[in-house]
């Protein structure tokens, strides 16, 4: 087990799209017991073959009737991982039962209705797993500054950079903080935004819509870069180092570190030390807040209009 000594906690989860299978191998792993699951899809398949892996003791069609039966049961946590559309309802229900509660992000494509929930905050912790990454975790205690970071992100739309690119904006701010915009150019394809962060350090960001590009981090300052491309494996380069090829010298930038999350262990990237923090909480802070994920979608709000 990935705890000696622990006490089992159980889980139950709401939802059964495929990111629900990363969910539950690093639950399990961190001493989580499943005990029950819940789809909003009556017609979904996943439910089957997920009860066929995990072996539930009830599988769930109602969300409503789940809850109901929950009412006086005691030792549980929750993970709420439905439809986006449908996570803000079935959180607010969920948490009058006073139970630690893991909620997929982003919670809402609207700030408003995630501010809402600041009352609960104890109960709550927002999945934004890339924060855990190994490569993210170095960056942090590095502490960046006097630096130029530029970020790149392709979309499909708006409302995609809100659902899929919050994770990129969850790492600028556990990174760098608050950032204040002081610039921004926009079009149909194209929002290119500037900002001020903490530590004397300027962010720019592009989202290129339709682009065939990967999302990147580069942060480059006076002596080392560092290259996120796409955002699982990062470079450490510093100095350059030359290569003659027909009496011709070329120089190239050296690396001298690197770090790829998939080499790490066998589950999803972050979310073993993600879901480990979680089977720790008790009603200590934590970054992966409901403050956390409106600072989020209210600086997602910020760059899109």
């Amino acid at each position: 087990m990935y705890y000696i000594n622990m006490i089992m906690k159980n889980l139950s989860i709401i939802g059964s799209s495929n990111i629900i299978y990363h969910h539950l191998d690093a639950a399990k792993r961190c001493g989580f017991v499943l005990r029950d699951i819940c789809t909003t899809n009556k017609k979904s398949k996943n439910i089957i073959a997920l009860n066929k892996k995990y072996r539930f003791k009830k599988v769930y069609f109602d969300w409503r009737k789940m809850l109901n039966d929950h009412k006086n049961f005691k030792n549980m946590h929750y993970l709420i991982a439905p439809r986006i559309e449908d996570t803000d309802k079935i959180l607010n229900e969920f948490l009058k039962l006073d139970k630690k509660i893991l909620v997929e992000k982003p919670i809402s494509f609207n700030s408003k209705n995630i501010k809402k929930f600041y009352q609960k905050r104890k109960n709550i912790f927002v999945a934004y797993n890339r924060i855990f990454y190994q490569s993210i975790s170095f960056l942090k205690k590095k502490k960046i500054k006097n630096s130029f970071i530029k970020v790149f992100i392709p979309e499909t739309n708006k409302e995609n950079f809100k659902k899929n690119s919050c994770h990129i904006i969850s790492i600028l701010l556990f990174l760098f903080d608050n950032l204040k915009i002081t610039y921004k150019i926009k079009n149909k394809k194209l929002i290119t935004v500037l900002f001020n962060a903490k530590n004397r350090n300027i962010v720019s960001l592009d989202i290129c819509f339709g682009s065939s590009q990967n999302f990147s981090i580069d942060i480059y300052n006076k002596k080392k870069t560092y290259i996120l491309k796409p955002i699982e494996f990062m470079s450490e380069l510093e100095g350059m180092t030359k290569k003659t090829i027909n009496y011709e010298n070329f120089y190239l930038p050296k690396k001298i570190g690197h770090i790829d999350e998939y080499k790490q262990n066998k589950y999803k990237p972050g979310f073993l030390k993600m879901w480990k923090l979680f089977y720790k909480s008790g009603n200590t802070r934590h970054y992966n807040s409901i403050f956390f994920s409106y600072k989020i979608m209210k600086l997602c709000e910020d760059i899109l209009k």
